[in-house]
C-alpha cells in the first residue's frame, strides 16, 4: 500500500505542477513580515531564503495537496475532518502553489506531502510550456552518457510503461499496483511519461524507448506488436517540434 501511494503522490503531485504552470505567475505579498530577519541559517541563496519566506506563507493552502492525495487513495480516512471534497482541496492545493515563485513549487509540495528533498528534480518543470510553444528547452551544460541518463531516470520512463498497458484496457499497472482512481490515463501516465522523454538529450530518446520495450516485454509478454507501434511513436506523441519515430 505505501509503495502504491508514493507512486501515486508522485504521479498527482506532476499534474499538479503541469496545471500550476498553465496559469501566470501572481504575485503574493504579505505584510508584517520582517523581511530583514533571516529565516534560515547564513550561506543559502537568496532565492532559497525567499522560498522558505513563501512556502512558510502558503502552507495552509498548499496542505490541501496532502489532503487531495489522502482523499483518493484513502476516502475513508475523511480528510481534513470530512470537511472538504477532492475538488476543493485539488483547488485549494494549486492556489497555493501558482502564487509562489515558480522555483519554490517542487520544494513546497515536497513538504507538503512528506516527500524525500529533490524527488522531481529530474523532470524539467519547464517542459509542459516547452511542449506546448514548440521551442527547444534549455541546452544541457554537457553531453551526458545516454545509458546514464536512462539509468536515471528508468522509474519515470515506468509511466511510459504504464500508459501503454493502460490504454489497453487495463484498470491498473501492474506491479506498481497504481490504482486508476477514475482520472482520465492519459492525465496520470502520458504527461509524466512524456515530461521525462522531453526532458533526455535528443540522441538519447530512442534508446529510452527502447528500454521502456523491455521494460514492456518483461512485465506484460504478452503484449503484442500493436503495443511496440505504439511505443515506437511515443517521441512523436510528445514533442511537437516535429516527427521522431524510433525503431523498436
Amino acid at each position: 500500500m505505501a509503495k502504491s501511494v508514493s507512486v501515486v503522490a508522485i504521479i498527482v503531485v506532476l499534474v499538479l505542477l503541469s496545471l500550476a504552470q498553465a496559469t501566470e505567475l501572481t504575485k503574493n505579498t504579505t505584510s508584517g513580515v520582517d523581511e530583514e530577519k533571516p529565516l534560515i541559517p547564513p550561506g543559502r541563496e537568496p532565492w532559497r531564503q525567499r522560498c522558505d519566506q513563501q512556502i512558510k506563507q502558503q502552507m495552509g493552502h498548499i496542505r490541501g495537496c496532502r489532503a487531495y492525495l489522502t482523499y483518493i487513495t484513502r476516502p475513508e480516512t475523511q480528510p481534513g475532518g470530512g470537511r472538504g471534497t477532492a475538488q476543493q482541496f485539488l483547488m485549494d492545493c494549486c492556489h497555493g502553489i501558482k502564487n509562489m515563485p515558480e522555483q519554490c513549487r517542487c520544494e513546497a509540495v515536497e513538504r507538503a506531502l512528506n516527500l524525500q528533498p529533490g524527488e522531481f528534480q529530474f523532470v524539467r518543470m519547464n517542459n509542459m510550456r516547452t511542449i506546448a510553444s514548440g521551442r527547444r528547452g534549455p541546452p544541457l551544460e554537457k553531453k551526458r552518457d545516454c545509458k546514464f541518463e536512462i539509468g536515471r531516470g528508468i522509474r519515470f520512463l515506468r509511466y511510459c510503461e504504464c500508459y501503454l498497458h493502460i490504454i489497453k484496457g487495463a484498470h491498473d499497472c501492474g506491479e506498481t499496483g497504481t490504482p486508476m482512481i477514475d482520472i482520465d490515463p492519459d492525465v496520470l501516465y502520458e504527461i509524466p511519461c512524456c515530461e521525462t522523454l522531453q526532458g533526455m538529450p535528443e540522441e538519447c530518446r530512442c534508446g529510452a524507448v527502447r528500454a521502456v520495450l523491455r521494460m514492456l516485454q518483461e512485465d506484460w509478454p504478452e503484449e503484442g506488436m500493436e503495443e511496440m507501434k505504439k511505443l515506437a511513436k511515443l517521441p512523436s506523441m510528445c514533442l511537437s517540434r516535429g516527427p521522431q519515430q524510433c525503431q523498436v
